[in-house]
């Protein structure tokens, strides 16, 4: 992009900090560094037209190079301030756009997959393998070090868990039937977020637990396994109604 029409209205502004250096013209400094950002300038274009205004103002006759370097220094570190956290803020807000479409087009992929009628099987091990995916999805998409799915509504208790690649020397052995007490563990995560299965009618199939995020669980966090426990109910339930031997058959 041009830096053309920025390149004045800097040189304008280094002038005024220059002749009467003070808060006004600091405040200046720092709002052309805010517009550099919001005209798509690089740091290298903001350092080649500070180098161009401070040019500018040596060449003038009679001129104290000494005092316009030092100035030079005071407004360019002003305006590069400005501009680091400009820029820092909008990249950190497209990273949060680009996450939260990813997590969006997981959620998509995931809930078409255990939608998909293929799925469906009375073989052994199948629910159990639905879990794991399931566990093993939501750990990924939210970022947590440890998930578990639990089915305990019909007194035959399921469990299936997903650990972290860090986790799984330390922890990966457990027995399943010992993970609904995996708080108590020495060293056990600090944090937990919890969404219920819940079958059509209302009642608690189990849940969906997922434990210790490194930089904590967000409120994007919990509405996402609201959503996940949503779509792993519909697929418990899917599944058990093709299980042969299952009550209510």
């Amino acid at each position: 992009m041009s830096t053309l029409g920025f390149g004045a209205a800097y040189r304008a502004g280094f002038h005024d900090h220059v002749v009467s250096a003070g808060e006004r013209s600091l405040r200046a400094a720092y709002e052309l560094g805010r517009v550099a950002v919001g005209r798509g300038l690089s740091l290298l274009d903001l350092a080649e037209v500070h180098h161009e205004a401070l040019w500018s103002e040596i060449r003038l006759e009679g001129v104290d190079a000494e005092a316009v370097v030092r100035a030079a220094g005071e407004f360019f570190l002003e305006s590069v301030s400005a501009y680091e956290m400009v820029r820092r803020g909008f990249e950190e807000a497209r990273q949060a756009a680009l996450l939260q479409g990813s997590r969006l087009d997981m959620l998509r992929q995931l809930s078409d997959f255990l939608a998909d009628t293929s799925l469906v099987s009375d073989a052994p091990g199948s629910l159990e393998e639905v879990m794991r995916l399931i566990a093993e999805h939501a750990r990924e998409l939210i970022g947590a070090r440890l998930c578990v799915v639990s089915l305990t509504d019909d007194g035959r208790p399921l469990r299936a868990s997903s650990y972290s690649p860090d986790d799984v020397d330390q922890t990966g052995k457990l027995e399943a039937d010992h993970l609904s007490a995996v708080a108590s563990l020495p060293n056990a995560p600090e944090e937990r977020i919890r969404a219920a299965l819940s079958s059509l009618d209302g009642k608690e199939l189990g849940s969906l637990e997922l434990f210790d995020k490194e930089e904590g669980f967000t409120a994007v966090d919990k509405a996402t396994l609201v959503h996940l426990s949503q779509v792993a109910s519909a697929a418990v339930e899917r599944l058990r109604l093709h299980m042969t031997g299952y009550p209510g058959d």
